[in-house]
């Protein structure tokens, strides 16, 4: 675990712990056992620090206390303050009281909402869902977005992922990229790395390569991811459908839909299908590199001719 969680969870705890403190001074003073205000608001901020921990740690009892318990603290917050606008106007408060009108709780409940939701989005929904996860070959090939080391880990115990063909996921030479790299080692994953813009666009021979990498029955499981999981990596599953599977790129094209690309704005990746087909298809085919432009980068040192994929099926319909 992370140095930035366990102080995340000390400091809930410090904070759920504190309320016992002011409750144990404020009686003392009292001479009375006595619940002031300030108990409630150390539990709220004590327990949705804790709920946000419980959500991180995947601890489902955890999370359950903590919600429950969130709720009562807000409802308690609401009986204090209605209590006091009665005891201002000399009534007494009532069971059917209308629904006070001070903001406080409700400013406490939003920011409990909106703070939760931040968090969620911003630091614990990566590390608990695989990023636009997808199976192209149950067993042989996946895809997906960037992963946290949390999730790869998952995910590598869940498919047994041999090998990593990453199309851009953390920019290159980046804490993330490294990170990657370093849990790769750590696995026993063999990663590819290549340097495609988030477009879909960039170096053919990377898709050549890729595609190759992605063939070769000898490096599944086989992991393709991007940033997204959507352009490079949908437009390189496509590739495979269509010169390894034989699919045409009618009935390829459609897949995209599932993992989040957007028929409305797909018109980049589109035009640069049309562009670059035939070339890839060409390179691939032949075990070659597509002219004029530079190998992949990890691929600039070879001396030997790069093995020939397996033979693709005959098919037709093509829209390029």
């Amino acid at each position: 675990m992370s140095t930035f969680w366990l102080i995340f969870g000390f400091a809930g705890q410090t904070l759920f712990f504190m309320r016992f403190v002011v409750q144990w001074i404020a009686s003392e003073r009292q001479k009375k056992s006595v619940i002031p205000l300030a108990f409630w608001y150390f539990s709220i901020g004590g327990g949705l620090t804790l709920l946000t921990y419980a959500i991180y740690r995947q601890d489902p009892v955890f999370i359950a206390g903590q919600s429950i318990g969130l709720f009562v603290y807000l409802r308690n917050l609401r009986l204090i303050a209605h209590d006091k606008k009665a005891s201002a106007t000399n009534e007494a408060p009532k069971p059917t009281a209308r629904p006070m009108r001070t903001s406080a709780p409700i400013v406490a409940a939003l920011i409990v909402i909106v703070g939760g939701g931040w968090v969620w989005e911003n630091e614990l929904k990566d590390q608990v869902i695989i990023r636009n996860f997808g199976v192209v070959e149950p067993e042989a090939i996946y895809r997906s977005g960037r992963q946290t080391p949390r999730t790869m880990r998952k995910l590598h115990d869940r498919c047994q992922i041999r090998t990593i063909v990453d199309l851009g996921a953390f920019a290159r030479g980046s804490a993330k990229d490294e990170e990657s790299q370093r849990l790769a080692d750590e696995l026993h994953i063999n990663r590819h790395r290549f340097d495609l813009r988030g477009d879909a666009t960039g170096n053919p021979n990377d898709y050549v390569a890729a595609l190759r990498l992605m063939a070769d029955r000898s490096n599944w499981p086989v992991l393709v991811q991007c940033g997204a999981g959507a352009q490079r990596t949908g437009l390189a599953v496509l590739l495979y459908r269509r010169l390894v599977e034989g699919w045409t790129i009618d009935d390829a094209y459609p897949e995209t839909f599932d993992y989040r690309n957007d028929p409305k704005t797909d018109w980049i990746m589109l035009t640069y299908l049309a562009e670059h087909f035939a070339e890839i298809k060409t390179a691939f085919e032949s075990g070659g590199w597509i002219p004029g432009y530079p190998l992949p980068r990890e691929d600039q040192t070879q001396t030997e001719t790069p093995p020939a994929p397996a033979e693709p099926q005959a098919v037709s319909g093509d829209s390029v």
